[in-house]
């Protein structure tokens, strides 16, 4: 089910408002839900690893 909120997204996937049915099993399912996981945090942004490379730090 789409949330009605989601505004952004493209009619192309929309389904009807269903979504899109991907056919994904279970352990597919779970490994992209694993992978959006590793997406979160704040270290990117706060850490100066990650800041400006063309900076002499």
């Amino acid at each position: 089910m789409v949330s009605p909120a989601n505004t952004n997204l493209d009619a192309k996937l929309n389904g009807g408002g269903r979504g899109q049915n991907l056919r994904l099993s279970a352990v597919q399912h779970g490994a992209i839900i694993a992978f959006l996981g590793t997406l979160s945090g704040k270290d990117v942004y706060t850490n100066k690893k990650w800041g400006n490379p063309f900076l002499n730090n």
